[in-house]
C-alpha cells in the first residue's frame, strides 16, 4: 500500500492496528506502527493505545512504557486510556511501587485518574492482601471527587465475601442503594462466588434462588450455581 503511495485514512489505520492487537499479533502491530510513525501516518492516540494495552495485557509493561515515552517525545498528547493501560500493566505484574509512581506522574501531567484507573488499583491491592490500604484508597477516591461506580463496588463486594464480612456486605449494599446503584449480574456473581469460596454453600444457594426468581441471572451466575451443586456432593 505504502509502496504505491496509498495514503490510508485515520479510521482505516486505527482499525487495522486494533485488529492485529485483538488477534494477538502485537509484534506485527508494533512493526506496522513503527513504519507508519516514520512516514508520519500516525494521527492520534487511537492508533497506538491498542498497542499499549496489548503490551500491558501480555506482561510487557516496560515495553509499553518505552513506547509511551517515544510517542510523547514525538509530540503526541496521551489521553486517560493511555495512562490507564500502564496502570493495568504494572498492577498485572505486581509492581506496586511503579503503580503509585505512575499515579503521581499522571496527576503531575494534569491527567486526573478516572474511576476505571482507580478501580484497577483497588482490585490490585485486594488481590495482594492489602485490605485496609484498598479501603483507604476508596475513601480517598471519594474525597477527591471520584465516586466509585458499580464496578468498584462489585470488586469490594467480592473481597468482603472472601473475608466472610457479611455485616459489611449488608452495609455496603445499603450504601449502593442510597447512591442509586442497583446490583447487577456481576454483583451477584461476586457475592455467590465469594460465599462459595469460604464454604458457605447453603447461603450461596439461597442467594442464587433469589436471583433466579428476580430474573437477573446470566451464564456466570449459572456456572456458580453448578459449582454449588458439586460442592454439596
Amino acid at each position: 500500500m505504502l509502496r504505491y503511495d496509498y495514503h490510508p485514512t485515520e479510521p482505516t489505520l486505527n482499525k487495522f492496528i486494533l485488529m492485529l492487537c485483538d488477534a494477538g499479533m502485537v509484534s506485527d502491530a508494533c512493526f506496522v506502527f513503527s513504519v507508519l510513525l516514520r512516514k508520519s501516518y500516525v494521527y492520534s492516540v487511537y492508533c497506538y493505545n491498542p498497542i499499549l494495552w496489548a503490551l500491558c495485557k501480555t506482561g510487557r509493561s516496560y515495553t509499553a512504557l518505552q513506547l509511551f515515552y517515544l510517542i510523547k517525545k514525538k509530540g503526541f498528547v496521551h489521553n486517560m486510556c493511555s495512562y490507564t493501560a500502564l496502570i493495568y500493566g504494572f498492577c498485572r505484574e505486581g509492581l506496586q511501587d511503579n503503580v503509585f509512581q505512575w499515579l503521581d506522574f499522571m496527576q503531575s501531567n494534569g491527567c486526573k485518574p478516572n474511576v476505571i484507573a482507580q478501580t484497577i488499583i483497588v482490585k490490585f491491592l485486594f488481590d495482594n492482601g492489602k485490605f485496609e490500604e484498598a479501603m483507604d484508597f476508596v475513601s480517598k477516591m471519594e474525597r477527591e471527587g471520584c465516586n466509585p461506580d458499580l464496578l468498584t463496588y462489585n470488586v469490594i463486594l467480592r473481597e468482603l465475601c472472601h473475608r466472610d464480612r457479611l455485616d459489611d456486605i449488608s452495609e455496603l449494599i445499603q450504601v449502593m442503594d442510597q447512591k442509586g446503584l442497583s446490583p447487577d449480574s456481576y454483583s451477584y456473581a461476586a457475592l455467590c462466588g465469594g460465599l462459595l469460596k469460604i464454604g458457605k454453600v447453603g447461603d450461596a444457594c439461597e442467594l442464587l434462588l433469589d436471583i433466579f426468581s428476580n430474573g437477573t441471572a446470566d451464564v456466570a451466575v449459572y456456572n456458580i450455581y453448578f459449582q454449588c451443586f458439586m460442592s454439596r456432593e
